[in-house]
């Protein structure tokens, strides 16, 4: 079943827990398949079904009979691209790919959509972390520095691909969107903003 752009914007301003009707299914605990080690972060095996216990900086629920997975960002210390954000994101990607990869093709209550919003009103996401920017320049941390960027580009890079999977990736975008903010949503097969 497609979801209309309309339908998508009115289930994202639905109290959580229900979408018209539809039960939104919090993820039950990680279990699952192997997945591949970031240079910043380990990744724990994961199932799809497991990827949102744990997660601190992204609320995550799946609405299985549209096959729209929903990812927010709760913003907790600054509405960027920080390193916990970075890394639960990433956490998230592989474990998508990994469970993808577990069956003999059936992709039946699989996402279908990735959608990435925010929790805070008025900005989707202002972009790099400047505050660990500035900290790591003072520090003289060029690998910290280097790595934090990496884990962007591997980040984006997955999200720009689709993760390789038959998925459609939505930014919903209900805020601000500046900087590194801007050019993640760019790395959407679809961008969905409403007027400020």
């Amino acid at each position: 079943m497609a979801i209309s752009l309309k339908a998508l914007r009115e289930r994202f301003h639905r109290e959580p827990g229900t979408a018209g009707g539809a039960k939104l299914v919090p993820f039950p605990a990680r279990v699952g398949v192997e997945a591949t080690a970031s240079p910043m972060t380990t990744h724990p095996p994961v199932s799809w079904q497991g990827l949102a216990a744990g997660y601190r900086e992204l609320a995550v629920s799946f609405e299985e009979e549209l096959g729209l997975l929903w990812c927010r960002f709760r913003h907790h210390d600054r509405p960027s691209y920080t390193l916990p954000l970075l890394r639960e994101m990433r956490d998230l990607q592989l474990g998508l790919q990994g469970a993808s990869n577990q069956g003999p093709g059936d992709r039946s209550g699989m996402p279908r959509y990735l959608v990435w919003g925010s929790t805070v009103p008025g900005v989707w996401n202002l972009g790099g972390d400047l505050a660990l920017f500035a900290r790591l320049i003072r520090e003289r941390d060029a690998d910290r520095l280097r790595r934090y960027a990496h884990l962007c580009v591997d980040t984006l890079y997955a999200n720009w691909t689709s993760l390789g999977l038959p998925l459609v990736t939505v930014a919903l975008i209900q805020g601000d969107a500046l900087g590194g903010g801007f050019e993640a949503a760019l790395s959407d097969d679809l961008i969905v903003a409403e007027k400020g």
